[in-house]
C-alpha cells in the first residue's frame, strides 16, 4: 500500500510513516542551511553582531588616540562620501541636527535613523578601508572616535556617524 495523503487514516494507521516525512523535511532543511554556510562570506559566518557586541569584543578598530582629539584646522574629505547617521542618544532631534552640520559642511547625507545602542560619544565608522581616511578625518575634527563599521551596519554608504550623548546639548 502506497503512502497518500487523501487517506484519512493515514496519520492514525502509518505514524512510522508520518516520522519519516517529517525527518525528511528537517534533514532537508539542515542540509540548506549547511551549503548555505559553507558558500556564505566570513561575515555571515560569524553570526550577527551589534555595535555592542564589537566593542565589548574589542573588534572595533579604532583611530589612534592622537587623531581623536579635537582638530578644528583637519581638512575633511567630502568628495563621494555618503553618511548615515545614527541616533544613538534614546531620542530628540539629535540626528536631523547632525545631519544638518554634516551637509553644511558638504557631506552628502542619505539616510538618518535611531541606532539600537545608545553611545556616550559620538563614533565615525567607516566602511571599507578605502573609506576610512575621510571617516577618520571627521572624527579628528571634532574629537570624535573613529573606528571600523560593525557587520551590522550596512556598506552601502562610506561613512556612518553615530551620535552620542556628548552632541545633546
Amino acid at each position: 500500500m502506497g503512502l497518500s495523503l487523501r487517506d484519512p487514516s493515514w496519520p492514525r494507521t502509518r505514524p512510522s510513516q508520518v516520522y519519516g516525512v517529517i525527518a525528511g523535511v528537517l534533514v532537508m532543511c539542515a542540509l540548506g542551511a549547511s551549503i548555505g554556510y559553507l558558500v556564505a562570506g566570513p561575515d555571515l559566518r560569524e553570526g550577527p553582531a551589534t555595535l555592542a557586541e564589537d566593542a565589548a569584543r574589542g573588534r572595533a578598530e579604532r583611530a589612534p588616540a592622537t587623531e581623536r582629539s579635537s582638530r578644528p584646522d583637519t581638512p575633511l574629505i567630502t568628495d563621494g562620501v555618503t553618511v548615515q547617521v545614527l541616533n544613538a542618544t534614546g531620542g530628540g532631534r539629535v540626528g536631523a541636527r547632525m545631519a544638518a552640520r554634516l551637509r553644511r559642511l558638504g557631506y552628502h547625507v542619505v539616510v538618518i535613523n535611531d541606532a539600537s545602542v545608545l553611545y556616550d560619544r559620538t563614533t565615525v565608522m567607516w566602511s571599507r578601508p578605502p573609506d576610512k581616511e575621510a571617516a577618520v578625518a571627521l572624527a579628528a575634527r571634532f574629537g570624535w572616535e573613529a573606528r571600523r563599521k560593525p557587520r551590522n551596519l550596512s556598506a552601502s554608504v562610506t561613512t556612518h556617524v553615530v551620535v552620542g550623548r556628548d552632541e545633546e546639548a
